[in-house]
């Protein structure tokens, strides 16, 4: 075992460095033992305590959770933990505290080997007592990449969010679940909550301008990750797909002023911005996790102001789907993704136009600013096959079903 050890060590050295490596024993590797310490010295009765991990703190399926358990009071009676990427930057409710998700910590370790409750949107906390409640929700719904492999999994994942038992084949190979006692859940994503209830949309928080038409594009991250992931084989010129050279992207910019749209360019939160060489324009906001974050800005919230989504391989098409609203799908560089798609019918899970160039994104603008919109019925087809539920109570049948 342990000259299994050492020879998996070796290679991970040899692959990504001394750097990475030591930064790997220290932000993951540490924790494990720091934890199996305090489990095995501490009772093993658990607390009445909640940890939360978001895609990219306060976001995703995690965010939502948790901003509805504050909601609701459950923190009068829960402790709740949330696990962060990033530094704490807000005053958290009575009962709630926030510690960093890498790196060694004992105060973290005592709470994630107590907790009843382990929910996880992004990187998964293995549950360590055998009564302990993990619950894996995804931060997308319907995973359209083939991520199998690279998402594994802990095999002792009680549950799993799925959009409905149709989809159930496809999320369970995205995810790398091999384990058939990991059950899929059909109770709703909470993130898509946020899409029903009565709340005011965010584009506010981006401009006070009227628009005839406003569009939000979200390409999926190329490279980045985290650890500098590429999922092409190719140099992306502009740091996003589709536009060619910086002139290109002023005749974008003409074409939106022409026909006073807005296009918001959400810059998914791991990719790599060391390569994006695109700014905003008069007509065009181009959006990063930072800006996101100082805004504000809620994805969910943004799409019920949104007339139209532009997508790809991105998990993001199928959160907007759930407003019936016309997208778009770039497959400009789809034979240099490297990852594929995780199933060999897209096309039936895809109800929108498909481009690969740009004279496609312009028609499928001048279609958006027309009103012209093919796809309704066959979105509302997708819509009735893919959702069990199709409404704002996500995260009210989790905590139901859970008994928190």
């Amino acid at each position: 075992m342990v000259k299994n050890y050492f020879t998996e060590l070796t290679k991970f050295v040899r692959e990504y460095g001394i750097k990475r490596t030591v930064r790997v024993l220290y932000e993951n590797k540490l924790q494990v033992i720091i934890r199996y310490i305090v489990y095995h010295t501490l009772s093993k009765k658990l607390l009445d305590i909640i940890v939360i991990e978001s895609h990219d703190d306060f976001d995703s399926n995690g965010g939502a959770l948790y901003k509805y358990l504050i909601e609701n009071e459950y923190n009068e009676h829960y402790k709740i933990v949330l696990l962060l990427h990033h530094k704490l930057c807000r005053k958290l409710p009575k009962n709630v505290v926030g510690l960093p998700l890498m790196g060694p910590s004992i105060r973290k370790a005592y709470y994630t080997c107590k907790a009843k409750y382990l929910f996880a949107d992004d990187v998964f906390t293995p549950k360590i007592n055998d009564n302990q409640i993990s619950i894996y929700m995804t931060h997308g719904p319907v995973p359209l990449k083939n991520t199998n492999g690279i998402i594994v999994i802990s095999p002792n994942t009680n549950y799993c969010l799925s959009p409905s038992s149709f989809y159930d084949k496809y999320q369970k190979k995205a995810f790398t679940i091999n384990n058939s006692d990991t059950k899929m859940l059909h109770l709703g994503f909470p993130c898509l909550d946020e899409l029903f209830n009565n709340d005011e949309g965010d584009l506010h928080k981006l401009t006070t301008k009227s628009f005839s038409k406003v569009i939000i594009w979200m390409p999926t991250f190329r490279v980045g990750g985290g650890c500098n992931r590429s999922d092409v084989d190719y140099n992306v010129q502009l740091g996003v797909p589709l536009l060619a050279s910086m002139q290109q992207y002023g005749q974008l910019n003409d074409y939106l002023t022409d026909h006073n749209i807005l296009l918001i360019i959400k810059i998914h939160p791991k990719q790599e911005l060391s390569s994006l060489k695109i700014t905003s324009k008069s007509n065009i906001i181009v959006l990063t996790a930072d800006d996101v974050k100082n805004k504000g800005v809620n994805n969910y919230r943004l799409y019920k102001d949104m007339d139209a989504m532009i997508s790809d391989y991105s998990t993001s098409s199928f959160d907007f789907l759930n407003l019936n609203r016309p997208i778009c799908y770039d497959f400009s560089d789809f034979e240099h993704y490297k990852l594929g798609l995780i199933m060999n019918n897209p096309d039936e899970f895809m109800p929108g136009v498909k481009i690969t160039d740009f004279a496609g994104l312009l028609a499928f603008l001048q279609d958006v600013s027309d009103g012209n919109d093919r796809y309704v019925k066959a979105r509302e087809n997708l819509i009735s096959n893919l959702f069990e539920h199709h409404d704002g109570n996500s995260c009210k049948r989790i905590v139901e079903y859970l008994k928190i």
